[in-house]
């Protein structure tokens, strides 16, 4: 009987020691944002209608490091594309055939020319930084067609624009936490576009 007790007692042990305790994950601090965006008065587009992404799609003017910035660009792109269907709208690679053009810009606060986008675009979410990571901003515009192929279009032609803050995540955060977070901006920076009528 002794025996028997010694050995259910060391295999419990080993049973016990063979167990981890699942730790918990490490928290990312949630980032923030502000958005603001307009329209012009009579900016009320069809669902059928074509949009046409500027070339380049996405205008990368950051200080930041590139490598995820094509996996970046490409989450984004397909995230447009998606907004823009769900609201009835079809998306062309002929710019020449677009009813409206949409272009976006990421930059950084410490960017030499970032006040240059907002100037241009005239509008400004006005985000604060609560630490001392870069500010990103990510300014989105839908241009008539009618000014398709002039680099850059006029002020005046955007028919609707929109800028979305916040701060950028910290160095070392894993690659598919900024893809899902950068799919989730977004969809948030087009809020207010619109659906199709």
């Amino acid at each position: 009987m002794t025996l028997k007790l010694s050995f259910l007692a060391i295999a419990a042990f080993m049973l016990a020691a063979c167990v981890q305790t699942p730790q918990p994950a490490p928290e990312t601090k949630r980032k923030s944002f502000t958005s603001v965006s307009t329209s012009a008065a009579d900016f009320a587009p069809k669902a059928g209608q074509r949009f046409a992404w500027y070339t380049p799609g996405v205008t990368w003017a950051t200080t930041g490091p590139t490598e995820l910035n094509a996996e970046l660009e490409a989450v984004i792109k397909s995230t447009v594309r998606a907004e823009l269907v769900n609201r009835g709208y079809v998306v062309t690679q002929d710019t020449a055939a677009a009813d409206f053009i949409i272009g976006l810009v990421l930059t950084t606060n410490d960017y030499n020319h970032a006040d240059d986008f907002a100037q241009y675009f005239n509008l400004n979410a006005n985000m604060r930084s609560e630490g001392s990571e870069p500010i990103v901003k990510a300014l989105m515009g839908v241009v008539d067609g009618r000014f398709a192929g002039i680099t850059p279009p006029p002020p005046q032609a955007l028919v609707w624009k929109a800028d979305l803050e916040t701060e950028i995540l910290e160095a070392g955060t894993e690659k598919a936490i900024r893809l899902a977070r950068a799919k989730v901006l977004t969809s948030r920076l087009l809020d207010s576009l619109p659906k199709g009528e």
